[in-house]
Protein backbone atom coordinates (compact mmCIF):
# COMPACT_ATOMS: atom_id res chain seq x y z
CA UNK A 1 0.00 0.00 0.00
CA UNK A 2 1.31 3.33 -1.41
CA UNK A 3 1.79 6.09 1.43
CA UNK A 4 -0.46 3.78 4.43
CA UNK A 5 -1.48 6.19 6.79
CA UNK A 6 -1.46 6.34 10.24
CA UNK A 7 -5.00 5.39 12.09
CA UNK A 8 -5.35 3.33 15.77
CA UNK A 9 -8.09 1.05 15.51
CA UNK A 10 -8.77 -2.44 17.49
CA UNK A 11 -10.45 -3.75 14.97
CA UNK A 12 -7.57 -5.21 12.98
CA UNK A 13 -6.46 -7.14 15.79
CA UNK A 14 -9.35 -8.63 17.08
CA UNK A 15 -10.14 -9.54 13.22
CA UNK A 16 -7.01 -11.48 13.48
CA UNK A 17 -7.68 -12.94 17.05
CA UNK A 18 -10.99 -14.31 15.69
CA UNK A 19 -8.88 -15.32 12.75
CA UNK A 20 -6.71 -17.45 15.33
CA UNK A 21 -9.63 -18.66 17.03
CA UNK A 22 -11.72 -19.72 13.69
CA UNK A 23 -8.20 -21.53 12.47
CA UNK A 24 -7.32 -23.53 15.95
CA UNK A 25 -10.75 -24.08 16.62
CA UNK A 26 -11.74 -26.36 19.76
CA UNK A 27 -8.31 -26.94 20.67
CA UNK A 28 -7.77 -22.67 20.91
CA UNK A 29 -8.00 -22.99 24.99
CA UNK A 30 -5.46 -25.32 24.72
CA UNK A 31 -4.04 -23.43 22.17
CA UNK A 32 -3.83 -19.89 24.54
CA UNK A 33 -2.87 -21.59 27.90
CA UNK A 34 0.48 -23.10 25.95
CA UNK A 35 1.32 -19.87 24.84
CA UNK A 36 1.48 -18.31 28.38
CA UNK A 37 2.31 -20.56 30.53
CA UNK A 38 5.23 -22.16 28.07
CA UNK A 39 6.31 -19.79 26.33
CA UNK A 40 5.62 -16.70 28.53
CA UNK A 41 5.98 -18.29 31.51
CA UNK A 42 3.41 -16.64 33.75
CA UNK A 43 2.98 -17.27 36.90
CA UNK A 44 -0.41 -16.27 37.33
CA UNK A 45 -3.92 -16.90 35.42
CA UNK A 46 -4.05 -14.74 32.22
CA UNK A 47 -7.89 -13.42 31.56
CA UNK A 48 -9.07 -12.81 27.97
CA UNK A 49 -11.79 -10.20 27.48
CA UNK A 50 -14.47 -11.28 25.47
CA UNK A 51 -16.91 -9.88 23.64
CA UNK A 52 -20.72 -10.81 24.24
CA UNK A 53 -22.20 -13.83 23.15
CA UNK A 54 -26.00 -13.82 22.28
CA UNK A 55 -28.87 -15.22 22.89
CA UNK A 56 -27.22 -15.44 26.37
CA UNK A 57 -26.44 -18.98 26.72
CA UNK A 58 -25.93 -20.64 30.13
CA UNK A 59 -22.83 -21.52 29.26
CA UNK A 60 -20.65 -19.75 27.16
CA UNK A 61 -18.16 -21.86 25.12
CA UNK A 62 -15.08 -21.64 23.40
CA UNK A 63 -16.99 -22.95 19.98
CA UNK A 64 -19.79 -20.66 20.91
CA UNK A 65 -17.38 -17.71 20.58
CA UNK A 66 -15.80 -18.39 17.75
CA UNK A 67 -18.88 -19.40 15.71
CA UNK A 68 -19.68 -15.52 16.64
CA UNK A 69 -16.61 -13.84 16.45
CA UNK A 70 -16.80 -13.25 19.91
CA UNK A 71 -12.94 -12.80 20.51
CA UNK A 72 -11.14 -9.76 21.81
CA UNK A 73 -7.69 -9.11 21.67
CA UNK A 74 -7.58 -7.63 25.48
CA UNK A 75 -6.47 -9.74 28.05
CA UNK A 76 -5.96 -9.00 32.16
CA UNK A 77 -2.65 -10.00 33.83
CA UNK A 78 -0.69 -9.18 37.04
CA UNK A 79 1.79 -6.79 36.83
CA UNK A 80 5.22 -9.21 36.85
CA UNK A 81 3.39 -11.40 33.95
CA UNK A 82 3.35 -8.08 32.11
CA UNK A 83 6.48 -7.73 32.31
CA UNK A 84 7.44 -11.43 31.38
CA UNK A 85 5.32 -10.91 28.29
CA UNK A 86 7.63 -8.19 27.65
CA UNK A 87 10.06 -10.44 28.06
CA UNK A 88 9.34 -12.99 25.75
CA UNK A 89 8.77 -10.13 22.93
CA UNK A 90 12.24 -8.73 23.69
CA UNK A 91 13.72 -12.48 23.41
CA UNK A 92 11.73 -13.27 20.19
CA UNK A 93 13.33 -10.13 18.98
CA UNK A 94 16.86 -10.86 19.67
CA UNK A 95 16.84 -14.82 18.76
CA UNK A 96 15.13 -14.21 15.43
CA UNK A 97 12.67 -16.65 16.33
CA UNK A 98 9.00 -16.49 13.77
CA UNK A 99 7.56 -14.01 15.96
CA UNK A 100 11.04 -12.09 16.45
CA UNK A 101 10.83 -11.29 12.56
CA UNK A 102 7.36 -10.45 11.87
CA UNK A 103 8.07 -7.45 14.93
CA UNK A 104 11.17 -6.23 12.91
CA UNK A 105 9.33 -6.39 9.74
CA UNK A 106 6.65 -4.27 11.45
CA UNK A 107 9.21 -2.01 13.17
CA UNK A 108 10.94 -1.32 9.61
CA UNK A 109 7.32 -0.59 7.97
CA UNK A 110 5.98 1.44 11.08
CA UNK A 111 4.54 4.84 9.36
CA UNK A 112 4.38 7.80 10.88
CA UNK A 113 1.56 8.90 13.26
CA UNK A 114 1.99 12.41 12.45
CA UNK A 115 4.82 14.63 13.94
CA UNK A 116 3.34 17.70 13.14
CA UNK A 117 0.52 17.08 15.64
CA UNK A 118 -0.21 18.98 18.45
CA UNK A 119 0.43 17.63 21.90
CA UNK A 120 3.28 15.10 20.59
CA UNK A 121 5.68 15.70 23.00
CA UNK A 122 6.43 14.99 27.31
CA UNK A 123 4.83 18.23 28.20
CA UNK A 124 1.26 18.08 30.28
CA UNK A 125 -1.29 19.09 28.59
CA UNK A 126 -4.46 21.08 30.43
CA UNK A 127 -6.16 17.95 31.58
CA UNK A 128 -3.61 15.03 31.32
CA UNK A 129 -0.09 14.08 31.25
CA UNK A 130 1.01 12.03 27.44
CA UNK A 131 2.10 8.55 27.58
CA UNK A 132 3.97 7.00 25.39
CA UNK A 133 1.46 6.57 22.80
CA UNK A 134 0.68 10.66 22.68
CA UNK A 135 4.31 11.41 21.80
CA UNK A 136 5.33 8.19 19.28
CA UNK A 137 6.29 9.61 16.00
CA UNK A 138 5.70 6.33 14.82
CA UNK A 139 2.95 3.16 15.10
CA UNK A 140 4.13 -0.29 14.16
CA UNK A 141 1.35 -2.59 14.68
CA UNK A 142 -0.14 -2.00 17.92
CA UNK A 143 3.57 -0.99 18.50
CA UNK A 144 4.18 2.14 19.22
CA UNK A 145 7.84 3.52 18.06
CA UNK A 146 10.01 6.99 18.32
CA UNK A 147 9.77 8.34 20.73
CA UNK A 148 11.48 11.95 22.04
CA UNK A 149 14.75 11.91 23.74
CA UNK A 150 14.68 8.13 22.15
CA UNK A 151 15.41 8.32 18.40
CA UNK A 152 18.81 6.66 18.52
CA UNK A 153 17.82 3.32 19.69
CA UNK A 154 15.03 0.95 18.86
CA UNK A 155 11.99 1.07 21.57
CA UNK A 156 8.60 -0.24 21.15
CA UNK A 157 5.81 0.24 23.72
CA UNK A 158 2.31 -1.04 24.26
CA UNK A 159 -0.28 1.17 25.79
CA UNK A 160 -3.48 -0.11 27.61
CA UNK A 161 -6.20 0.82 29.52
CA UNK A 162 -6.34 2.64 32.53
CA UNK A 163 -2.67 4.25 31.73
CA UNK A 164 -0.98 0.30 31.63
CA UNK A 165 2.62 0.40 29.57
CA UNK A 166 5.21 -2.13 28.46
CA UNK A 167 7.92 -0.25 26.75
CA UNK A 168 10.72 -2.04 25.32
CA UNK A 169 14.19 -1.00 24.50
CA UNK A 170 15.04 -3.89 21.92
CA UNK A 171 18.81 -2.39 21.32
CA UNK A 172 19.67 -2.47 25.31
CA UNK A 173 17.32 -5.43 26.47
CA UNK A 174 15.74 -3.11 29.26
CA UNK A 175 11.80 -3.01 29.92
CA UNK A 176 10.16 -0.90 31.97
CA UNK A 177 6.30 -1.64 33.06
CA UNK A 178 3.89 1.38 33.73
CA UNK A 179 0.91 -0.50 36.11
CA UNK A 180 -1.44 2.39 36.53
CA UNK A 181 -5.03 2.81 37.69
CA UNK A 182 -5.91 5.85 35.64
CA UNK A 183 -4.79 7.56 32.21
CA UNK A 184 -3.13 10.52 32.15
CA UNK A 185 -3.11 11.09 35.72
CA UNK A 186 1.00 10.62 36.70
CA UNK A 187 4.03 11.73 34.43
CA UNK A 188 5.16 9.17 32.14
CA UNK A 189 8.51 11.54 31.37
CA UNK A 190 9.27 11.50 35.47
CA UNK A 191 9.20 7.41 35.23
CA UNK A 192 10.16 5.82 32.18
CA UNK A 193 12.24 7.85 29.26
CA UNK A 194 15.38 7.96 31.17
CA UNK A 195 14.97 4.62 33.01
CA UNK A 196 14.50 3.08 29.12
CA UNK A 197 17.60 4.87 27.43
CA UNK A 198 19.92 4.11 30.60
CA UNK A 199 18.84 2.17 33.10
CA UNK A 200 19.03 4.87 35.94
CA UNK A 201 16.69 8.10 36.13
Amino acid sequence: MPNPKYAYSNLTSNIIFNYIMHKVGDDFDKFITHLYQNKVKIKYPVYLSMNDVFPNYKKVTTKSRILQGAGRYAFFATRYDYLRIGKAILEDWQNNTCVGKYLKQIYNMSVSTGIKYKGRTWEKGSTYYPNFGSVARRYAGQFYSHFPELYEQKVIALVGSKGQQIVINLDKARIVVISAGQEGKYSTKNLAPSLIKTGTF
